[in-house]
């Protein structure tokens, strides 16, 4: 038995003119805070209904629409940032092992100094 779709009664998507702060971060992904701070940046239009306030939707989509196209050069910059970040670890870990060396050979010189003079 086949399905018959018929096309008059397809139900359009309507799309909103305002969402509440909790359902624009549903529907971008973000938290409720990322979604305040970019209506007090101005980078969401957002009107007040009382004590509700209320993302125009356009805005949301506008600022969307501004995002960076991730790409192989957003990688590689991604890339280049964590093998920096890696070499000043690795930078900061040998000059712990440089400090904790020298504090041994210190104590070891100490006690033989103890040692000697007794």
């Amino acid at each position: 038995m086949q399905a018959v779709v018929d096309v008059n009664k397809i139900i359009p998507i309507i799309e909103p003119i305002a969402l509440s702060i909790g359902d624009t971060a549903k529907a971008t992904g973000e938290s409720s805070w990322q979604v305040k701070e970019k209506i007090r940046t101005g980078r969401y239009k957002a009107k007040k209904s009382g004590r509700r306030t209320l993302v125009i939707f356009e805005s949301v989509k506008d600022d969307f629409a501004g995002l960076p196209d991730w790409s192989d050069s957003t990688k590689q910059k991604t890339d280049k940032a964590r093998s920096a970040a890696l070499a000043t670890l690795a930078q900061k870990r040998a000059a712990q092992r440089e400090a904790a060396r020298n504090k041994r050979k210190e104590a070891k010189r100490r006690t033989e100094q103890v040692t000697a003079s007794e």
